[in-house]
């Protein structure tokens, strides 16, 4: 028969799952120990291995950003230098224009008026070519001045420029053979060494200028145009003597008054169809209004229209470029009422004394030229309307502007006058409108000048007077 297990086999198995009864010992074998500690020694050696190699991946890539980050910038080529602009030309092919200023002059006049020869022909004039080369242009001996203008035949059309009549060394002008129109210009009577003018075979209009009829004659006969003498044309019909003689005196007018447009005026026109004249409505008429403003004239005032006995309104103003004296002949016009000749004209000079008599005088608008001297009395007139900004006038405000009653506007500005504002300015009854500022002014404002609806007085810095 077996025999029972013994007590020590039966604890033994007994145990197994259990912990241990307190007070026993747990015995390990020393292999496993040493098993376990080589296992998490190899861990760890591992994981200290990625640690350092991940450093060093990360230092290295610190190390490369921070020498790209100071490291110099690479060299670069150096940059190409602004080319040097070239010089302009000299004005045609003139090394040291001041050396012959005569021959510049007429360079410039013959490039102003290329364009005005317009058609089939074609001029090599320009800036950039020696004159002496242009097509049709001879020069004098010394090459100072141009002496001859050959140019027939060559299919121009437009007018002929007036402004050949500045080229005072031209001894000889052909432009016969072409399709020019227009009229003839008067300046050219005013060439002192024109010897041959030969412009037949031209299409041309109008009338024959005395002077150019004088020096021309037989060359000009074949034009078959009438002389400019208004007693032969449409424009001041027989019995209208008044008429003929105002006719005259605009007819030369004329000649001093170019511009951007010529003028239509001719003996062969009807005057009531003349650019800006004005006549009277009754019979025997005569010129009562001369209107040419915005015409782009240029030149100057001319003294004759002193001669238009029945003129009450002149304006020469606004976009007009007038240069030159006001002729005192103006202070003739004894029925004027209107005068403006402001803008952007270039009046210089004096405002001629004699304006003091034209007692029908309601206007004077004269701003933005170049006037000096002092302000002329004018006590003697109707003025409403005073406009003499934007000037050069001196002295003071004149006192006897108090005593013009009939004042309504009143522009001084812009000028040199200097001490005080006259107390009897305070008294105009219709002043509206007045400026002061922009002068050398002292003293203190009349109260009632304040009154204005229009004024610049607070410009002016000045006190009011007590």
């Amino acid at each position: 028969a077996p025999r029972p297990p013994s007590a020590v086999g039966v604890g033994a198995r007994a145990g197994r799952g259990r912990p241990p009864r307190a007070g026993r010992i747990l015995r390990v074998p020393a292999s496993a120990v040493r098993g376990v500690i080589g296992i998490v020694s190899g861990r760890l050696a591992a994981v200290a291995s990625w640690l350092l190699v991940t450093a060093a991946v990360a230092l290295g890539f610190a190390i490369a950003a921070r020498v790209h980050l100071y490291a110099p910038p690479a060299a670069q080529p150096p940059a190409a230098a602004a080319p040097t602009p070239a010089p302009p030309p000299p004005p045609c092919g003139m090394a040291d224009p001041g050396r012959r200023p005569e021959l510049a002059a007429d360079c410039a006049v013959l490039l102003r008026i290329k364009d005005a020869l317009r058609g089939e022909g074609h001029l090599n004039w320009r800036a950039s070519l020696a004159i002496a080369e242009w097509d049709g242009v001879a020069l004098t001996g010394g090459g100072r001045r141009v002496a001859r203008l050959d140019l027939e035949g060559r299919g121009f059309t437009g007018s002929i420029p007036p402004a050949l009549g500045e080229l005072t060394g031209l001894t000889a002008l052909r432009l016969d053979g072409n399709r020019l129109t227009g009229e003839l210009p008067a300046a050219l009577a005013g060439l002192p060494q024109l010897r041959e003018l030969r412009v037949d075979g031209n299409a041309l209009t109008g009338c024959l200028p005395p002077a150019l009829r004088e020096r021309w004659a037989s060359g000009l006969a074949a034009l078959g145009l009438p002389d400019c003498t208004c007693d032969r044309g449409r424009a001041a019909p027989a019995g209208e003597p008044g008429l003929a003689a105002d006719c005259a005196i605009l007819m030369r007018a004329k000649d001093r008054l170019r511009g951007e447009a010529p003028l239509n005026w001719s003996p062969a026109l009807a005057m009531e169809d003349w650019d800006g004249v004005g006549l009277t409505e009754r019979t025997p008429r005569r010129v009562d209004g001369i209107h040419l403003r915005n015409h782009g004239l240029t030149g100057v005032i001319p003294a004759g229209l002193g001669g238009l006995t029945e003129l009450t309104y002149l304006h020469l103003g606004a976009e007009n470029y007038l240069t030159g004296p006001i002729p005192p002949e103006l202070a003739n016009l004894a029925k004027l009422t209107q005068f403006y000749a402001g803008g952007r004209n270039r009046l210089t000079g004096e405002l001629p004394a004699g304006f003091g008599n034209l007692t029908r005088l309601t206007t004077l608008y004269l701003s933005h030229n170049l006037l000096t001297g002092d302000i002329p009395d004018l006590s003697r007139t109707r003025l409403a309307h005073l406009n003499l900004g934007g000037n050069r006038f001196t002295g003071g405000i004149p006192p006897w502007l108090g005593g013009v009653s009939t004042l309504e506007r009143l522009n001084l500005g812009g000028n040199l006058l200097t001490g005080g504002i006259p107390a009897a300015l305070g008294d105009l009854p219709l002043l509206r409108e007045v400026a002061l500022g922009g002068n050398a002014l002292t003293g203190c404002i009349p109260a009632p000048l304040r009154d204005a609806e229009r004024h610049d007085l607070d410009e002016l810095g000045l006190p009011d007077c007590p």
